[in-house]
């Protein structure tokens, strides 16, 4: 019966349903929106400028230009005379991006989509085999047109447009489910501030219940990890079902890191409530604040600043919760192997222990001071 309460009394909570629930799938029907006029831009050719700074990579400049040639070109190169040139171009929404060949070959873009993807792929894929490409090019010129069409085909622009998209495409659901997989921290919170007698007038009736407060937090916990996974599969079914998202064969996977994600943010919810001090609101504004830090760190806002974070401090990067949560759904993309993956579950697991039992420690002393 207590149980059954809980639930109910969780469910009821218009604000947490909101942004656990509505807010995402509001937000993922914006995305499929965008990402499907992005899609039918793909059949078109990327138009781009080329800055050469002291002929700097010939080679690159080379692949770019057979791009944008034959049946179906991918780039359609438009030619400039200067840098400013370019950058007026670019904010104008006349070109998707810049390619400055200097002695690092740069790509300048306004906004995030399919298209600019395309383009850092397409810089990424040349940096990365840059040596074989110069040492065959150098050897048998006749055989640039091969390693265009290999690269051509590495980016896989048209594979499962049928919903699927890409895998770029993907990778940015998984990000909007890493935050809604957090935003049990919601939940979290009410369950730790309805035992603290101090905070709310449900937990000043319940401490003098009979009924141990660990019993309650037990109980309380439980119906939050049932509640928010079931919102949180439900903004999977939206995804699949509604909006026809296709996960693959990824589908059990995705649905266990839900369910390592909601368990996640749901300990961080009960650790700020119990740590924190002041008003309810104060520490609830509080921890929205650092789960928002905890989003922009992961690059779920922006990806620059998650690899920013990673290279002046790599251990924070590797214990935030929301960077661990995406990178399982990422490596469903990325990698050919699990290994990853269950090496991020395994963290997660590990962060979730330690916030369960540092809350348990302070509700026993807050226990010993009530009573």
């Amino acid at each position: 019966m207590r149980f059954k309460y809980s639930l109910f009394r969780l469910l009821r909570d218009r604000s947490y349903l909101f942004f656990a629930l509505a807010f995402p799938i509001i937000l993922s029907t914006f995305f499929n929106v965008a990402f499907s006029s992005d899609i039918i831009n793909i059949f078109e050719s990327i138009p781009v400028a080329i800055v050469e700074e002291g002929g700097a990579h010939p080679m690159f400049n080379e692949i770019l230009h057979e791009l944008a040639y034959g049946e179906e070109p991918l780039l359609e190169i438009v030619p400039v005379t200067s840098l400013y040139e370019a950058e007026t171009l670019l904010k104008g929404g006349e070109i998707t991006g810049v390619f400055v060949l200097r002695e690092e070959i740069e790509l300048a873009v306004t906004r995030t989509g399919i298209n600019q993807s395309i383009l850092q792929t397409i810089s990424n894929e040349f940096i990365r085999r840059s040596a074989t490409i110069t040492d065959i090019a150098t050897a048998r010129p006749d055989l640039v047109m091969e390693i265009v069409a290999e690269m051509n085909a590495g980016i896989d622009v048209n594979q499962g447009t049928g919903g699927l998209g890409t895998d770029m495409i993907i990778y940015h659901f998984y990000a909007l489910l890493a935050m809604v997989c957090f935003m049990g921290s919601q939940a979290g919170f009410k369950v730790s501030i309805d035992v603290q007698a101090g905070i709310s007038p449900l937990a000043a009736r319940r401490s003098v219940a009979p009924t141990k407060k660990m019993a309650i937090v037990v109980n309380e916990f439980g119906a939050a990890v049932l509640v928010h996974a079931v919102v949180t599969f439900i903004s999977v079914a939206y995804l699949v079902f509604i909006l026809g998202i296709n996960f693959g064969q990824s589908l059990p996977l995705i649905m266990l890191v839900c369910l390592v994600g909601s368990l996640a943010g749901i300990s961080f919810g009960i650790l700020m409530a119990t740590v924190l001090k002041g008003k309810e609101n104060i520490r609830e504004a509080t921890m929205t604040g650092i789960s928002f830090v905890f989003y922009a760190a992961a690059g779920l806002f922006q990806s620059q600043i998650r690899l920013t974070v990673r290279s002046a401090a790599p251990i924070l990067d590797r214990i935030n919760p929301v960077t661990l949560i995406s990178d399982a759904f990422a490596s469903l993309v990325i990698y050919d192997t699990l290994d990853r993956y269950f090496q991020s579950l395994l963290i997660l697991l590990g962060i979730v222990a330690l916030f369960l039992v540092v809350s348990a420690a302070v509700l026993r002393r807050a226990r010993y001071a009530d009573s």
